[in-house]
This record gives C-alpha cells, structure tokens and sequence, in this order.
C-alpha cells in the first residue's frame, strides 16, 4: 500500500492506493467489495469521428478529449482489443492522469458476448476478456471493467426451431460437451466440491446417478486417483439410476444416433418420448427376463404349462385310439399328429361311424366329447405349431437362444400368450377377436401371465425392441464415442439444453436464483397453471404433488420446452429464465477459469538503456497471478480471473446489451434488472466474496422493451446496492443514439425520480456516467452540469418533487439573462402600434443601422 496523506480532520486524501498497483484520484471505494461509496459523476470520450480520430486516436488520445469535456472520471470503450497493444500506452496514460488527475474504467468491446456454447467463439471471447482484465491492471490501472452480458438473441429449441450453423460445442469451462456429458463431474470444479462436500452432500433432484465418471476423459493421474478415493463408492451405490449420458442419448437423437443409417420416424419419435435411454434399457431386458421366463426351452413356466394342458386334452382320445392302431403308429407319432388338424377330423369322422355300431354308451360319449374339444382347438393348435414346433425347429438345427426368439418372434409369441387366457388378440384383418381356446383357466396362473402380458405388450407398443435392435445392430454407442472425438459437433441448442437439465438436477444455485425461486416465474405459473395441466399427456402426466411439487417439475428444461413447442415457439418467461440461468453459467465459467499471461501484452520501457523490454512485465503479471509465489505456472496455481479481478481492486459490471439488430428486440438472452441482481448474489454465493455489480442503462433497457421504472419497481428492498453504475442516457427509439442530458429538461426530472427511488432501495453509491454518442449534435458541456446536479440533489435525498430550481438551471445568471433578454426584446411584439415608426424603418435610420447597427439598434425606439 502507498502512504495516504491525511487532513487534519482525519480523512484521507486521495490519491489512494486502495489494492495492489491502482491509483484513484477521486474515487472513494469500499475496500472490501470495491463498489464507490458516493455518486460519481463520469462520462465517455464516444466514438470518434473521422476528424476527431486523428487527434484523440487511442486510449490515451480519448482520456484528454474526456477531460476536455470537463469530467474528472472516464469509462473507456474499446472499440477492439488492439487498442491495448499500443506500444508505450502504460507510460503515456500514467503521465496523462497525472496531469489531469484523471480516474479510469474500461468498457470492454461492445459485441464481447461470454455466453455463447460454439467453441471458436468461445475461445475468441475469452481471449478478448483476459486481454481486457490484463489491460485493464497492467497498462491503464482502472477501477473497473464493464461488459454486456449478452448481445446475442435467445435460442429456439426444440425439432422445429429454426436452424443455425453446426460447430463444436463447449461447456462454460472449454470442455468437450459429449465428453461433459459422458464424466458430467469431470471438469467443473466447484460443482464437484461442493459434491464432495461431506459435511453438506448434494441431493440431486431427481434420481440420478452424479458420481459416474468415465476415467478414459480424465487425464490427469492424481483426478483418478482422486476419483477412485472419494467418488467412486458413491457411484457404486448409485450405478442402477440414469445418468446424465442416458438423458443426451435419448435426447440428440440426430447428433449421436445419426452417424450411421438414420432411423426411421418411428424408432426417433419413440426415444424422445423417454427421460432418459436408461428406461429403454431397462424396460427392454426386464421384457427379456419376463419373457425367458415363460418361454425358455428347458424351463420356461408357459411352456411347460402348455405342454401338460395339451397333453391332458389328447390323452383320453390318445388311450382310446392307440388300442386299435397301434400295429400301425408309434405313441409320438400318434400324439404328434394329434396336432394336426385334419388327422384329427379325419379321426373323429372315421371313429364316429365306428362308434355307432358299438353298444357301450359311455364309451361313445366320451370319445365323442374329446374329440369335439380337440376339434376345437385345432385352430390353437395350428398356430401352437407355427410359432412353437417351428422355433422348436430353430433352436434344434439353426441354434436359436431365447434371446433370439425374443427379438425375432415378440409379438407372435405375444399374441399365443393372450390366445392361451381367451384375451382379445387381433385376427388376419389387424380386428380384435376373442379366443375361443383358453389353455390356461386357473385364476391364479391367469392374473401372474396377465400382469406379465401388460408390461410385454407397453414394451412393445412403446417401440422399444425396434430402438434396441437399432442401438445393437448399428453399434450406436460406438457414435457417441464418435461425437466426443469430432468435438460435439452440433447446434448450440443441445449444449444449452443439456446444461439447463444439469443444472436442474444438481440444484444449481443459478438454476435456483433464476428459475426455481424467481418471482416472475412463480407469477406467471399461477396465472397459466391451468393452461398447463391440459398439455399434461406431453409433460409429465398427472399433477399429483402439492403446486410447489407441480411448479418445480414444470420447471425441468424438458418440460419448459415440451410445453414451448406445443404452444407454438412463444417465448413464455420459464423459457427466457432457462436461457438466462445458461448464459449466466457460461459467464461464470469463463470467470472460473485461471488467469494467464499475454506476451503480447506488454509494458514497453521508452528507455533505450533498458534492453528487455517486456521480462519485467511479464514477471509481474505472473506474481500477481500465482496463489503461491513459488508454486509454478501451471493452472491449478493461477487464480481464477474473478479472484484476480478481486485481488487487484478491479470490479467487474455486467451490462443489458443494446439492440444489435432491430430484430431481436426483447430477445436478448440476459436483459431485465431483476435477472442481473439474481446472477450478482448467485456469484457472491458461490464464490464467498463479492466482486460483481449491475450497470443500468436506460437506453438498453428500453432498447429491449423493457420500462425502467417498471424494472426498478420489481427490485426488492435493499437490492439496489447491487447497482453501482448508472449509464445516465435519456431512453430513446433511435437505436445507441446516447441522447445528450440537459439541465433544464424533462429528461433530468424523470431521471432524478428513478435514481431516488433507487436510493431508497439501497443504491448508496455509483458511478453517474454519460455516454457520448457517434454523434452528439453540440452541447456536451451540458451532461457533466446535469450529472453533478442530479449526483448532488441525491446526495441530499431530496425529493422529486422538491427538486429546487438551481437544480433545472434556474439560477442567478439565468435570471439575469432573462431580464436582458425581456429588455433588448420585451417591446418587440408591439413595434407595429407606435404612431411614430421606429428609426429603423426610416431612410436615414436604414443608413444609420447599416453605419452602426450597434448605435441604431439601441436608439431604434427612442
């Protein structure tokens, strides 16, 4: 820390150094969180006109146009990163706020957007970021850089959205998505931590298995054996619940199942009507082990049964006829062809006339009845042939297991298992028909068959052996191995969709703030409850649980966009609040990763005595990186750029983007008021200190169709201390105009009574800055006087409608202008009603007026 002079009064006197390297001149800050502790007036330079670039080219160019405007804090706009690069900038920008006492902060490239999933433009935008904080501690040493959260459009989603350009997909820390989604605790840190955490584990929200990790992903040998000590018995307890990879394979059906023969529309239609591949799994080989169960050659309990009901049906006819053909036929073949339909008619036609010449009734009778029940079941029997003598066939000469009979023969089997109980089967014409041959009558064999029948038939009808034979035979879990290699090539909707269904299972404390808890939310689901329960068939069923339970299910990203398309694509707030919880995990993640160093970003010496221009910089930048000065370079020793940001007294702002196009108005992923203040406490609690504040724009909000005041209004008590930078721009129509701000205006008046009502909500301090447009049409010097007038007003909170009149401009100077203006004018309108023209519409006085207009002027009404 520098020495700090003091009054005599004992307050400091600046310049300050508050931490580290950054020197402040008239910025009082709170040391903890480095938010200002009072209204700060400040303003751009703007955009530089063509004449304007030859003089205020560069930053250094820009502060001194700044201070000629008459403020004493800039916000700097990169217009683009090479501006950092200037050679000998450091030297130039500390001797020039030496000379002007100036304060500084950065605002980062306009179209920076840290939220998007495509890897390339994620590796673009963050290297825009490191430059930025590195510029904004290394060369120009400010309070603050500023960026937009978001400057890209919302994502449709779902089959029919619109398309967008496949690229690599990236999780918020860089990673191979598919890999993510194979090892989803693999590279997020703090997620695993706080899993770990045994004084506090996590209960995931629904029942999945978050501890399974594919160790092929994990390269380093001590996060194995990390793994293999601390997680792995928890993904032992858990390895029969579905995981996150289960959830994505039923899901991407076009990214993972598509690299070989693309399935037909019924199997695809199947697999998405599931939560996760795992059910399909499962399902599929508890039909299996139902089905080997009652049909396994050697034990299968129909089988048997039906083998014994038969038998007993032929042995009366069997014991009758054999006596007196048994010189001709041997017992099998006389049961076998007992199965046959015409040797039995054939029987019964010849053993009827023999019986009628026969004298024992009885006798007749019952070879007449038993015969007539094994006429009746030859139909049965037909079939019993054609589905059982013929895998009989197969498994005795071609080697058929079970398991191929299952795959091959399902739904024939199926139908002779209905067929064996009289339940309605479906004849030759696709018509339900009863079966007038009921092998199986006890009550008891009959329920246990038909219970197993239901979950048989739902297997089928679900479409599962068709998606399973499909999965075996083209070796889809080969693709999925194949997606991590080529780099999850995708759209940016999967990645967004698979984190939001991370998210909500990890209870993310994102996810939390934003959707699960948010008062939007909570509003709009009491308003459109009923709306939603009749769209149930394509969520999640009946609304059983208590509202909450309802609200919280609904609230699962596959449910917010079942429910989305359904209704047409309309962009419904549950769906706005998942993208914005996305987006704002993306912006943590490029602030999770660790710092590093730019060589290109230097500190050049102008001395030419000093031969290595840069080391010196270089070693600097990697002290200050370091968590222990003397633990390396490698990454797990860098602090994130967040805790950098922290440790060298830089506050980081997130800003609502203008419009980029007039299209996307209202569309910007993070645009309302409410929604930053439930990222910034998200961040404080996930990272235990506080280093991150909201600029409000008036203009950008509005931009985006969103009211100020409305937003404003929806903050709760005290969350407005999170808002420490105004961007004090009259709102406007014209898209970026920055409207000049003038004293005596109606925009001054409706501005103070938003500030106040700011204040009132706990916005104690802020930076007050003006943005000077491309171009501001003449009166700049306006701005910093209505700046300092409404900064001065606030501070003695006073209010709106006791705003006295100095505060509009209306002072003595302005009074006295007036009356020298009521004087040289006042008599004007009635110039025409004199009886004597004035001297001015005479000859001579025309002469006098063209000699000495200043004379003629005053003696014109004498």
């Amino acid at each position: 820390m520098a020495d700090t002079k003091k009054d005599t009064d004992d307050k400091p006197k600046f310049p300050i150094n508050y931490k580290n390297r950054r020197m402040v001149y008239h910025t009082p800050l709170d040391p903890e969180t480095n938010r200002p502790t009072d209204y700060i007036v400040a303003g751009t330079p703007g955009e530089p006109t063509i004449p304007q670039m030859f003089n205020y080219q560069g930053l250094a160019g820009k502060i001194v146009k700044g201070a000629k405007e008459g403020y004493d804090f800039l916000e700097l706009d990169l217009w683009n990163d090479a501006e950092i690069l200037e050679p000998h900038l450091a030297e130039r920008i500390k001797q020039i706020r030496e000379t002007h006492r100036m304060d500084l902060g950065i605002h980062l490239r306009v179209n920076l957007d840290l939220t998007s999933a495509l890897g390339p433009i994620w590796e673009v935008n963050h290297k825009s970021l490191v430059t930025g904080v590195l510029g904004a501690t290394e060369v120009v040493k400010a309070n603050f850089i500023l960026m937009h959260s978001a400057s890209t459009p919302i994502i449709e989603f779902g089959e029919a959205a619109s398309r967008t350009q496949p690229s690599t997909l990236v999780t918020p820390w860089k990673d191979n998505l598919a890999a993510f989604i194979e090892s989803p605790l693999c590279y997020d840190h703090e997620t695993r931590r706080r899993l770990l955490n045994k004084e506090n584990p996590l209960v995931p929200r629904l029942k999945w298995n978050i501890y399974d990790v594919n160790e092929d992903n994990i390269f380093d040998k001590a996060r194995i054996d990390k793994y293999n000590i601390l997680l792995k018995p928890k993904h032992e307890k858990n390895k029969d619940l579905p995981t996150l990879k289960d959830w994505a394979m039923s899901k991407f059906v076009k990214d993972i199942w598509f690299p070989g023969t693309i399935p037909d529309a019924g199997i695809m239609v199947s697999i998405k009507n599931v939560e996760t591949f795992r059910e399909i799994q499962d399902d599929y080989n508890k039909a299996y082990s139902d089905f080997k169960k009652l049909f396994e050659k050697e034990n299968g309990s129909w089988r048997k049964t039906i083998k014994n009901k038969l038998e007993n049906i032929k042995k009366p006819v069997f014991n009758s006829l054999y006596p007196k053909v048994q010189d001709k036929i041997s017992k099998d073949d006389l049961l076998e062809r007992l199965n046959q339909i015409q040797f039995v008619e054939q029987v019964r036609n010849d053993t009827t006339k023999q019986l009628e010449i026969e004298t024992n009734e009885n006798n007749i009778n019952l070879l007449k009845n038993e015969l007539e029940k094994l006429n009746k079941l030859s139909f049965f029997l037909k079939e019993y042939e054609f589905y059982f003598n013929t895998i009989i066939l197969h498994e005795t000469q071609h080697g058929y297991t079970t398991k191929d009979i299952f795959d091959r023969d399902y739904s024939g089997i199926l139908n002779l298992f209905n067929k064996s109980i009289g339940e309605k089967t479906n004849n030759d014409e696709g018509e339900p028909t009863d079966s007038d041959y009921p092998f199986i009558t006890e009550a008891s064999e009959v329920k246990t068959l038909k219970d197993k029948i239901k979950f048989l038939e739902d297997v089928r009808d679900n479409g599962y052996l068709g998606i399973m034979r499909y999965y075996m035979e083209r070796d889809v879990a080969k693709n999925f191995e194949y997606w991590v290699q080529k780099g999850s090539e995708g759209e940016e909707q999967n990645a967004y969709r698979a984190l939001s269904k991370w998210m909500y299972v990890i209870k993310d404390h994102l996810y939390e703030k934003i959707v699960i808890e948010d008062k939007e939310v909570n509003m709009w689901w009491k308003e459109n409850r009923k709306e939603v329960e009749k769209h149930k068939s394509e969520l999640f069923g009946d609304f059983k649980g208590t509202d909450e339970e309802n609200k919280i299910r609904f609230l699962d990203p596959d449910n917010i966009i079942a429910y989305t398309t359904v209704r047409g694509g309309e962009l419904n707030i549950p769906l706005r609040k998942m993208v914005t919880a996305v987006s704002a995990k993306y912006i943590q993640g490029h602030l999770d990763r660790p710092m590093e160093t730019d060589i290109n970003l230097y500190l050049e010496s102008s001395k030419p005595e000093e031969k290595n221009y840069f080391k010196g910089s270089l070693n600097r930048q990697l002290k200050n990186m370091r968590k222990n000065p003397n633990g390396g370079d490698g990454p797990d020793n860098m602090y994130s750029i967040y805790k950098y940001m922290h440790n060298e007294g830089v506050h980081f702002y997130i800003e609502t983007q203008d419009v980029l196009n007039e299209e996307w108005r209202g569309k910007v992923r993070i645009m309302s008021l409410t929604d930053h203040i439930e990222i910034i406490k998200a961040f404080h609690e996930h990272y235990k200190f506080d280093n991150v504040s909201y600029t409000m724009d008036f203009e950008h909000l509005t931009g985006n169709l969103l009211n100020p005041r409305q937003q404003i209004e929806l903050l709760d008590k005290g969350d407005a201390k999170y808002i420490s930078m105004i961007h004090i721009n009259p709102p406007s129509a014209a898209q970026g105009l920055h409207k000049i701000i003038k004293k005596m205006s109606f925009d001054v008046e409706y501005i103070y009574n938003w500030l106040h009502v700011l204040k009132g909500k706990g916005m104690s301090g802020a930076y007050f800055v003006w943005e000077m447009g491309k171009d501001t049409g003449g009166g700049t010097y306006e701005a910093p006087l209505a700046l300092r007038a409404l900064a001065g007003e606030l501070k003695k909170n006073t209010k709106p409608t006791e705003l006295p009149e100095q505060f509009f401009g209306i002072d003595a100077n302005f009074y006295a202008m007036q009356v020298q203006a009521i004087k040289a004018h006042g008599l004007d309108p009635m110039r025409e009603m004199f009886f004597y023209k004035p001297a001015d519409f005479t000859f001579l006085g025309n002469m006098a007026r063209a000699t000495n207009a200043e004379i003629a002027d005053r003696e014109r009404l004498r």
